[in-house]
């Protein structure tokens, strides 16, 4: 379904974003032309068969996706490790945020809606992969996250600028 929904995309002149696993993914790499696509670590290992352990490799097997034309962007998750996205320009790496994790449930959605956002209001590739970090780290309760005060946190989500052009709320991510 996956494939098909890519071709049609594609068909249309609109961009196709996947977040995926098992065959489902590999059939929609084969296919190709995918805008984005957002593994996690194991299901990028999944993908290729083996352990990918070390950082080299984990960028290796994106950018062989980038290369190959599966995608023009590959975001790989790594939990504690952070996040990986890799274009034709290379690989940028971004670590974890240092605030708690309560939770990983929904961390993958959270980093990809973030990051697609970004991509749609015209951000730059590595800021679409500061916001799905920023996203995707602190899934706490509305309580717990008034107390959030890491220093990740603070310049993920400060300063805010309302952008009227697009109705969306605009995060400066590169502020210090």
């Amino acid at each position: 379904a996956y494939a098909k929904v890519a071709r049609i995309a594609a068909r249309k002149g609109q961009r196709f974003v996947v977040d995926t696993s098992g065959a489902a993914l590999a059939v929609a790499l084969a296919q190709g032309g995918c805008e984005l696509v957002k593994p996690s670590l194991g299901e990028l290992e999944h993908l290729v068969g083996r352990e990918l352990k070390d950082p080299a490799e984990q960028n290796k097997e994106a950018m062989a996706l980038v290369r190959r034309g599966a995608a023009r962007m590959v975001a790989v998750t790594l939990g504690a490790d952070g996040a990986l996205l890799a274009t034709e320009g290379g690989v940028l790496r971004v670590p974890a945020m240092d605030e708690a994790m309560h939770t990983s449930v929904g961390a993958g959605d959270a980093f990809l809606a973030a990051a697609t956002l970004s991509l749609a209001c015209g951000g730059s590739p590595a800021n679409a992969l500061d916001w799905g970090t920023a996203a995707g780290a602190p899934l706490l309760p509305a309580p717990a996250r008034r107390g959030c005060g890491g220093p990740m946190w603070r310049r993920a989500t400060s300063p805010c600028v309302h952008a009227r052009r697009q109705d969306a709320i605009w995060i400066n991510l590169s502020a210090k």
